[in-house]
């Protein structure tokens, strides 16, 4: 967004990149040097885009070429490319708001078939005995283990499938 306002007030690119690198050199001090010397900037805001956290430097590399290949006005392609994100990440930490619910119901249906069966074995019925001394009890409890295994790790994996599209 600070690479915007350079531009929206009048800045040219690669003035604008060589301000906005003087404040986080790691992330646009490539792009401002191939500015200056006349390169590419989307192409070194791509390879800086590999750096951990930095994903977002694709879609600012992509509204560069898009700029210069429409002609249009880079700031305001800059603005939308940033209000885009920040809609992404809005939504990105909604939906793992919710899927946080989702993990600790899935660990708490694992716990249950233990609490059951300690229930089940303070009575007059040796669950527990069952379940650990007779060869279909043993063949039960490995197949509960099973069940529960699958069911945590098919939750788990489901929740952890959203990726912001940026960082593809």
């Amino acid at each position: 967004m600070a690479l915007a306002g350079e531009l929206a007030s009048g800045v040219a690119p690669a003035g604008a990149l060589g301000v906005v690198a003087a404040d986080w050199p790691e992330l646009f001090g490539h792009a401002a040097g191939r500015a200056v010397l006349g390169g590419d900037p989307a192409s070194a805001l791509r390879d800086t885009a590999a750096l951990p956290g930095a994903g977002a430097l694709r879609a600012v590399a992509a509204a560069w070429e898009v700029s210069e290949r429409t002609g249009a006005a880079l700031s305001s392609v800059l603005v939308a490319v940033a209000d885009s994100i920040r809609a992404e990440a809005t939504i990105r930490r909604e939906a793992e708001a919710q899927l946080a619910s989702v993990r600790a119901t899935a660990r708490l249906m694992a716990v249950l078939p233990v609490a059951t069966l300690l229930l089940f074995s303070a009575g007059s019925g040796d669950a527990a005995g069952f379940l650990t001394g007779t060869p279909v009890g043993i063949v039960c409890l490995l197949l509960a283990a099973g069940f529960v295994a699958a069911g945590l790790f098919w939750v788990d994996r489901v929740s952890r499938g959203t990726r912001p599209t940026w960082e593809s």
